[in-house]
Parts: structure tokens; C-alpha cells; sequence
């Protein structure tokens, strides 16, 4: 005799909001759905370069937005939510991150992968990852080994900068 027993458990519902990157001028960012209260701010400056094949990530009350196109690619910006304004992090990645893929653990931002020309590469996506500790800010990035997955390749389609949203943790 075999006993199932079904536990539900209650999902912690989050707000979110929608911030969209783009706009006429292809620089403007501006909320699509805020966040409720007055947490963060209700406005924000422009960005003075492009985000294109970039990812990004929340930590805490700023979006980090890293890697992307030409003299982006071992760079990272970030938005503060409390503010509206940009900042550049002063510590370049040691490699360049074309399409790379965002997570944060704790006090620590992790940009891995992008995409390879390493003909050896069995994905075409690089097989590293980069930790920045904002805990420990004066190591700046250490470079990893991680396995290599296929997470830099997304569609074929063009994803056009003025349709960019980045979901907002309320």
C-alpha cells in the first residue's frame, strides 16, 4: 500500500512592475507599470548608450544591465531605482559578454556565457562565468569555470531596442 499525501503550499505572491528602454529617441526609459507606493522613484534620465545583446538582473533597488555590443561588451550599467539615474561600474569584466545570461546570489552579481568564436566550442557559447561581490568590490570580477550550455543563443529574430522591458521586483 502506497500513501500519497499532497501538500499544497501558499506561493509568496510578488508585485512587479515593467520598466521599457527605448522610447522615440531610442535612449528614454520610463516605467510601463510601476511599482505601487513610493518606494522608487517615478522617473528616470535617459541612457547614454546602447543596451543591445545585453542582459540584466535586480539587485536590490538597481538593474544592472551587462555585455552587449562593441565597447559594451566588458562593461556593465546600472540603473538606481531609488534615484532614476545611470551609473557605469567602474570594474570591467575580464572577458567580453555578447548575450551573456544574468543571475544574483546573495550580495554577489553573475554574468556567464556570451557568445564564442572558439572553434572548439561545442555551443558557441563561452563555458565561463563572472562574479562581482558587491560585498568585496576591490576583487572585482573573478572569472569561473561553469559548464557550457547553449543559453547565449536566442531566436533569429532581431529583438528591436525599443521593445526592451525589464521586469522590476516591487
Amino acid at each position: 500500500v502506497v500513501t500519497v499525501v499532497t501538500v499544497l503550499l501558499k506561493k509568496e505572491s510578488k508585485t512587479t512592475g515593467l520598466i521599457g528602454l527605448g522610447g522615440t529617441n531610442g535612449k528614454s526609459v520610463a516605467w510601463r507599470k510601476s511599482c505601487p507606493g513610493n518606494r522608487y522613484t517615478s522617473s528616470f534620465s535617459d541612457l547614454d548608450t546602447s543596451v543591445d545583446n545585453s542582459n540584466s538582473a535586480q539587485m536590490e533597488d538597481e538593474i544592472w544591465f551587462c555585455g552587449g555590443d562593441h565597447d559594451q561588451t566588458r562593461s556593465c550599467r546600472i540603473l538606481s531605482l531609488i534615484d532614476g539615474k545611470w551609473r557605469p561600474l567602474e570594474h570591467k569584466m575580464n572577458q567580453p559578454r555578447f548575450r551573456p545570461v544574468m543571475k544574483v546570489e546573495g550580495s554577489k552579481m553573475i554574468v556567464q556565457g556570451g557568445k564564442t568564436s572558439d572553434p572548439n566550442s561545442l555551443t558557441g557559447c563561452m563555458n565561463t562565468q563572472e562574479v562581482f561581490d558587491k560585498n568585496n568590490p576591490t576583487r572585482g570580477w573573478v572569472t569561473e569555470d561553469m559548464e557550457e550550455t547553449n543559453s547565449c543563443l536566442r531566436s533569429s529574430k532581431v529583438v528591436v531596442w525599443k521593445d526592451l522591458l525589464v521586469e522590476v521586483e516591487c
